[in-house]
């Protein structure tokens, strides 16, 4: 798949949750707030409502979770199945969406932070496999690893990526003379 056709997939998938959740917050709005309320007798006030006993308990029983919790479990899933399909940088994105709706969702923090050391792990074995390449004059594949860490890091800003980004450049400099 061409790097064209990687941004676009990842767009439409961001866009499938982005609509997931519109869909989500719509039908929590659109939800009948009166089921189970009665009109207080004798009360002039329409807004004043009153729940039957018997209401009140089958309600009470069932607590239903909060949307952003709801979310936060979908995209906690989605994220790991990424995760375990190596597209390590959109897990740990998804998880950042996931925290944000849920902070107190341990299982999204702690695989994102898992997620984030395996990604610092093979990020520094690219780094060092083309560290080696290049002292053994083999620029080419050297450039082709620091690539692999552009792709991997995806901070332009980052200390890593302008490390990488001079290294690629230095070997292109190599090649040409």
């Amino acid at each position: 798949m061409t790097k064209g056709g990687k941004k676009l997939f990842m767009i439409a998938g961001i866009a499938m949750v982005s609509i997931f959740v519109a869909l989500l917050i719509l039908s929590e709005m659109m939800a009948p707030k009166e089921k189970g309320f009665k009109k207080v007798s004798g009360s002039q006030n329409v807004s004043q409502w009153q729940m039957n006993v018997e209401e009140q308990k089958s309600v009470s029983s069932f607590k239903r979770p909060l949307p952003s919790v709801t979310l936060s479990r979908t995209l906690q899933d989605i994220a790991y199945a990424r995760y375990l399909s190596n597209r390590i940088h959109d897990a740990i994105r998804i998880w950042e969406i996931s925290l944000y709706l849920n902070e107190s969702n341990y299982l999204s923090k702690r695989r994102q932070e898992e997620a984030k050391g395996h990604l610092d792990q093979i990020v520094n074995e690219m780094v060092a496999l083309g560290n080696m390449d290049y002292k053994n004059l083999r620029y080419q594949r050297a450039i082709k690893n620091w690539e692999k860490v552009l792709n991997l890091v995806g901070d332009s800003n980052g200390k890593i990526y302008k490390e990488t980004l001079d290294k690629i450049t230095l070997a292109r400099k190599k090649l040409r003379q």
